[in-house]
C-alpha cells in the first residue's frame, strides 16, 4: 500500500495519484529506475541488460570504487582484458541508449497522463473564483473606509451650522425647517412659521454673523442651539438646530379687540381687560396689531413691531390710548374731521369727538360750506398725553376759521340799526346816501328800499306825535362763510317802540353780507341782501 503524504490516505501499490486528494504519490528511486528500464529498454537489448546486471552483482568493492574515466584511460594488458572491454562497451552503449529512450518514453507517458487525468491543485493555491471574490471584498472595504472618512468630514456640527446659515441667507425656508428641531410639542416647524426668523436675519447681517459665531462655540443664541440628533446612516453624528419657542404676553384694554399677528387674525378679546400669553412662535420679527370694534371708524388700529428672541422681548403692550376730545369754534355749525374723515358736527359752536384711539399723527380739523364756498380750519395734532382717561385736562380744542368774528359782526350791525334809530326822529337829519353805504350798490339795493320806506314812515308819525321813537336789540343766531369775505347769517332784531308795551321781533334768515377789515383794523360790512326780508316772531 502507498501512503499519501498530503492527506494520509492509503492507496493501492500501483497508484500514481492519491485517490482521495489527487496528489502525486512518491516512489523509491530504485523502483522508479527498474520500472523505467523494464518499460523503456528495447527487447533486443534485454540480454545485454541481464549480462550487465550479473556483472554488476559480481563486481568487487574495489572495482565499484573505480571511476569510469580510469577504466577508459587504462591501457589493456592482455587480450582477455581487451575482449572484456569490448564486450562491456556495447552493453554500456546499449544501456545509455536505453536510458535515453526510457527518458523519452517517460516524458511521453507523463504528457499522456496529464491529458487523461486533471492536474490536482497544489496545496495553498487559490481558484479564479476565490480570487474574484477576494478582490470584490477588498474594493467594498476600501469604498466603505473612504465613505466613512468622507462622511466624518461632512457630518460635523460646524458644517451643519454653515449650511443652516446659508439656507437662511438663501431664504430657503424648506431647508431651514429640515435642519431644525424642537422639544416643544405645541410648536409646528413649517415653512410659514420660520419666515419671521429668516426675515430678521436677512435684514440684520450683523446678527446673523453673531448667531453663527456663538453656535460654533456651542452657545445658545437667539433662542437657537446646535445639538446632536441621532445618527446619519447609522454611523455619523447627526446635528440639528434646537429651537426654543417664544411665548409673548399680550395686553390690551378694549373688549372685542381683534389681535392680529403678521396681518393674520389670532384672537378676539372678550373683556376690556386682556392680559394673556400667546404662542408658541419661532423666534423672529413679528408685527402685532389690535383693532377694537367699539371704536369709531376713523380710529386706526394699534400696531407695533417686535423682535421676539429672549424673555425680555415677550411683553406686547397693545393698550389703547382712548380719548374724547371737546372742540369749540367761531362758527356755530361745522363738520369735525378726524384724520381727514368726518367724525362729528359742531352745534352752537361746540362739540365733542370720540372715543378715539390715539396714534402718532392724529389730527382734528373743522370744515364749513360746500364746493367753492367750503372753508377749513388749520389741523390740530393731538398729543398722546392729552384727553386720555387718566388725563386731568378737559379744556376744549379751539379751532377757529379764518373769518370775521361773529360777535364783531354783531357790533357792526348794531351800528347800522343805531343809525336807523336816529333817522326815524323827524328832527334829526336823515342822510339817505350815508345809510345806503351799509348796502351793496348803495341806495339802489332792493333791500335798502324797504329800510328807506320804514324810516320815511316813522318820521311822518313822529312829526304827528304818533310815534315817539324806537331802539333795537339784535343778535346773530348763525353765520356761515361763503366766498371770500362773504357770509350768510341769520339774526333776530327786536323793535322796542317808546311808549308802546308791545315789542316786535323780526327774524331774518339767509342774509348775505360782506365783511372785511380796513387798514385801521376796523371791521366793515355791507348787506348784499336781507335774505327773506324778515319775519315777525310771535
Amino acid at each position: 500500500m502507498k501512503l499519501c503524504k498530503n492527506c494520509g490516505h492509503e492507496n493501492v501499490e500501483e497508484s500514481k495519484f492519491c485517490e482521495n486528494c489527487g496528489s502525486v504519490l512518491e516512489t523509491s528511486e530504485t523502483e522508479t529506475s527498474v520500472n523505467k528500464v523494464t518499460q523503456e529498454v528495447p527487447e533486443d537489448l534485454a540480454e545485454n541488460e541481464e549480462v550487465l546486471a550479473n556483472k554488476t552483482s559480481e563486481s568487487t568493492p574495489a572495482e565499484e570504487a573505480s571511476s569510469p574515466e580510469t577504466v577508459e584511460t587504462t591501457e589493456p594488458e592482455t587480450a582477455d582484458q581487451v575482449e572484456a572491454d569490448v564486450t562491456v562497451t556495447p552493453t554500456e552503449t546499449a544501456k545509455e541508449s536505453g536510458e535515453d529512450m526510457q527518458d523519452s518514453k517517460a516524458i511521453n507517458s507523463q504528457e499522456q497522463s496529464n491529458q487523461e487525468t486533471p492536474t490536482p491543485a497544489k496545496k495553498g493555491s487559490l481558484s479564479k473564483k476565490q480570487i474574484t471574490i477576494g478582490a470584490v471584498v477588498v474594493i467594498i472595504l476600501v469604498a466603505l473606509f473612504g465613505g466613512y472618512k468622507y462622511g466624518s468630514s461632512i457630518y460635523t456640527s460646524e458644517n451643519q451650522i454653515d449650511a443652516f446659515v446659508q439656507a437662511i441667507t438663501d431664504k430657503d425656508s424648506k431647508k431651514v425647517v429640515q435642519m431644525m428641531t424642537t422639544d416643544d410639542d405645541h410648536l409646528d416647524l413649517t415653512e410659514k412659521n420660520v419666515k419671521p426668523l429668516i426675515k430678521y436675519f436677512t435684514e440684520n447681517k450683523k446678527a446673523l454673523a453673531e448667531m453663527k459665531k456663538d453656535m460654533k462655540k456651542n452657545l445658545r443664541t437667539y433662542n437657537l442651539e446646535i445639538k446632536k440628533s441621532g445618527k446619519k446612516f447609522l454611523v455619523f453624528d447627526d446635528y440639528k438646530v434646537e429651537v426654543y419657542p417664544v411665548y409673548p404676553e399680550v395686553s390690551t384694554n378694549q373688549k372685542g379687540t381683534i389681535i392680529s399677528v403678521n396681518d393674520e387674525k389670532y384672537t378676539t378679546t372678550k373683556e376690556d381687560s386682556f392680559d394673556e400669553e400667546l404662542g408658541p412662535f419661532v423666534p423672529g420679527v413679528y408685527k402685532f396689531s389690535a383693532a377694537s370694534e367699539k371704536l369709531t371708524e376713523s380710529s386706526e388700529s394699534n400696531e407695533k413691531t417686535y423682535n421676539l428672541f429672549n424673555s425680555e422681548d415677550t411683553e406686547i403692550d397693545l393698550t389703547f390710548s382712548v380719548m374724547i376730545i371737546p372742540i369749540e369754534s367761531n362758527i356755530k355749525d361745522a363738520k369735525i374731521l378726524v384724520d381727514g374723515k368726518e367724525a362729528g358736527k359742531l352745534k352752537d359752536g361746540e362739540g365733542t369727538v370720540g372715543p378715539l384711539v390715539w396714534h402718532d399723527g392724529l389730527t382734528i380739523q373743522l370744515t364749513s360750506g360746500e364746493g367753492k364756498d367750503q372753508i377749513t380750519t388749520e389741523e390740530y395734532e393731538v398729543e398722546e398725553w392729552e384727553y386720555t382717561e387718566d388725563s386731568e385736562d378737559d379744556y376744549p380744542v379751539s379751532l377757529d376759521f379764518d373769518v370775521v368774528d361773529m360777535y364783531k359782526l354783531e357790533i357792526a350791525i348794531d351800528s347800522f340799526y343805531s343809525d336807523i334809530q336816529d333817522a326815524v326822529i323827524e328832527s334829526n337829519k336823515y342822510d339817505k346816501e350815508s345809510l345806503g353805504e351799509y348796502f351793496k350798490d348803495g341806495t339802489k339795493n332792493a333791500s335798502f328800499k324797504a329800510i328807506d320806506e320804514y324810516i320815511t314812515s316813522s318820521r311822518e308819525k313822529n312829526k304827528k306825535k304818533e310815534f315817539d321813537g324806537v331802539w333795537f336789540y339784535q343778535e346773530i343766531t348763525d353765520m356761515a362763510p361763503l366766498e371770500k369775505d362773504q357770509y350768510k347769517i341769520d339774526y333776530e332784531v327786536t323793535y322796542f317802540i317808546n311808549g308802546d308795551e308791545d315789542n316786535v321781533t323780526y327774524k331774518y334768515t339767509g342774509v348775505k353780507v360782506t365783511a372785511f377789515t380796513d387798514e385801521n383794523g376796523k371791521l366793515n360790512f355791507e348787506f348784499i341782501d336781507l335774505g327773506d326780508g324778515g319775519k315777525i316772531v310771535k
